[in-house]
């Protein structure tokens, strides 16, 4: 609105600006634009027109499209600041959710595991579209490489398509996907018809340990965790891999109980060898890499698996808030998990205090317009911050009392 995009200099194709030239030759005219949008403003620029005539628009309209239904349940918090980021939370879910869910609707309408996996969360606890959710992990498991393992986003049109971006947790969150997809549709058919690619998930990140138990650190691998490029991200790698693990010990249950011993062994290993090697007790933090770096990443996803006893974890999380790590968190996404790490130890109170100030914030900048950002998913923390007996997610290794799913889109 404010910026011409001919100034426009960033990494990403400048094809993706939402700008479009016409030519109008003969008026009056009904005039449709070919693109999706997404906006909260439109600006018109009439750069020349006949001396004798003025231009006129007699109605201006929106096709808001969306495979989401129109209601969904209220959110339950006597909060007025919680229902505010509540709203905008559901109408940024709800623009995401077209064919598939997409990163988002305005420029990477992908399908992002990683964006599907925090998008299926909040959509349990709001438009229950779980036959989206199934289609979006039939799309995965159909296009896998071809050792099968599952790609990090796939195209839709086209036709459909993967990505050739693979990430060692982004392949792991099929099997969260699919056990949280279990949990709320309680589907058991397109569970059990998708568990061997979920199980062979598991079985390629397997194969990156070390002797010890340890996910192997190299340059020979891609893993998300966060944009951060000084983030060492093994420690963090681990608590995915043990995460994941826990869930795919669930559905093995169900699904392959010849699996179950081996699985549960496996998952003491990588706790253990966890707790031995990363966890340094004179600091009070778990360290990752040669260089045995402290980061906000490491000590969420190892507490988020479990790792070490409770008293442990919860120390972890205040010290976080106390003496925060040099290397800390740069996307909303990684701060989801914060916020989720912080509600697994019993700290609701600071969890909500964290929505407020980082979610509160991009609220009070879209209400101006001078703000660019819509936050998509902090719904189910809102929705359970009103009520723990709310069914949402579980992030931990007990049945499900509730948690969560946040990030922000950008697109």
């Amino acid at each position: 609105m404010c910026e011409p995009f001919s100034d426009y200099r960033g990494w990403l194709s400048s094809s993706w600006l939402q700008q479009q030239d016409l030519w109008l030759d003969v008026l009056p005219a009904e005039v449709a634009l070919p693109r999706r949008y997404c906006c909260r403003y439109v600006k018109i620029e009439v750069k020349a027109v006949s001396r004798k005539f003025r231009l006129r628009f007699d109605s201006l309209l929106l096709d808001t499209v969306t495979s989401a239904p129109e209601q969904c349940p209220p959110c339950e918090s006597a909060d007025a600041e919680l229902q505010a980021i509540d709203r905008v939370s559901v109408l940024t879910l709800k623009n995401c959710m077209q064919e598939v869910f997409e990163d988002g609707p305005k420029r990477d309408r992908r399908l992002w595991l990683g964006d599907l996996r925090l998008q299926a969360l909040v959509n349990d606890v709001t438009f229950a579209r779980h036959d989206l959710v199934r289609r979006c992990l039939y799309l995965f498991a159909g296009h896998t490489r071809a050792d099968g393992m599952v790609s990090a986003n796939v195209f839709v049109k086209p036709q459909t398509i993967a990505d050739d971006t693979f990430l060692f947790d982004y392949s792991l969150f099929f099997v969260d996907v699919l056990y949280n997809y279990l949990q709320s549709a309680e589907d058991l058919a397109t569970a059990r018809e998708l568990w061997p690619v979920a199980r062979r998930q598991l079985e390629l990140a397997f194969t990156r340990l070390d002797d010890s138990g340890i996910v192997r650190d190299s340059d020979d691998w891609w893993v998300f965790i966060d944009w951060q490029e000084s983030l060492n991200k093994q420690a963090a790698a681990q608590g995915v891999l043990i995460y994941c693990l826990q869930r795919g010990l669930w559905l093995a249950e169900r699904f392959e109980p010849q699996l179950v011993a081996a699985y549960r062994a496996q998952l003491r290993r990588l706790k253990t060898a966890a707790q031995m090697q990363l966890w340094d007790d004179a600091q009070g933090y778990f360290i990752s890499g040669e260089a045995r770096q402290v980061s906000w990443a490491s000590q969420i996803w190892l507490v988020l698996a479990e790792v070490g006893h409770p008293e442990q974890r919860l120390a972890v999380m205040q010290r976080l808030l106390s003496h925060p790590p040099a290397i800390a968190m740069n996307t909303p996404y990684l701060r989801h998990h914060f916020i989720a790490a912080l509600l697994q130890c019993g700290l609701r109170e600071q969890a909500v205090k964290e929505i407020k100030a980082y979610w509160g914030k991009w609220c009070a900048m879209a209400r101006t317009p001078s703000g660019k950002c819509l936050i998509r998913s902090i719904l189910n923390f809102l929705r359970m911050v009103a009520s723990l007996s709310i069914a949402t997610a579980m992030h931990g290794a007990v049945p499900r009392p509730g948690l969560s799913a946040c990030t922000v889109c950008n697109n």
